[in-house]
């Protein structure tokens, strides 16, 4: 296992990522401060890097702030970030057409997945509690680990009218 972290001055040693992640045989992305983590991991060459290795076959998972940064909008949530305000960035990008919210059902996220969907007119959110994990193989959501994951899905041309799957099936 190695660890690829910003020096002292703030900056990541790409050389090092590049190399670390071109050996890597699966990549865990922690949790952090979300627009710190979508600064050095979600961005740039090091976004590059991640997408390369997903495309061939390295396994990408993520918790918390590892996990927003993954799929193609980073939805943080005005409980996650200093301006509590909600923030859209682009992510990573290794998850289309979903939104994603961490600590879902210890934040009372809910409102802010459903408002983050409107906006960006994305009709299936994903809400991961903290002591669940969400499984996706292909892109797809495959299957939920632990407490509870929660499928939010919108109604066809309806932003008003939803369904919310909770629990998802187990592995």
């Amino acid at each position: 296992m190695q660890v690829i972290v910003p020096a002292e001055d703030g900056k990541l040693d790409m050389e090092q990522a590049e190399q670390v992640l071109s050996q890597a045989t699966g990549i865990f992305i922690g949790g952090g401060n979300t627009e710190n983590y979508h600064h050095y991991y979600a961005t740039g060459r090091f976004k590059e890097l991640l997408i390369n290795c997903y495309e061939n076959g390295v396994p990408i998972a993520g918790n918390s702030a590892g996990a927003l940064i993954l799929p193609e909008t980073c939805l943080i949530s005005p409980l996650d970030n200093e301006q509590s305000v909600m923030l859209f960035k682009q992510g990573v990008g290794l998850l289309s057409n979903v939104l994603i919210s961490v600590h879902y059902t210890e934040w009372s996220d809910q409102s802010n997945l459903l408002e983050g969907m409107r906006t960006k007119k994305v009709k299936r959110g994903i809400g991961i509690d903290e002591q669940a994990c969400a499984v996706f193989i292909n892109g797809q959501l495959a299957y939920a680990l632990g407490e509870a994951v929660h499928e939010v899905i919108f109604e066809e041309d309806d932003l008003d009218q939803y369904t919310i799957v909770k629990g998802l099936s187990h592995k």
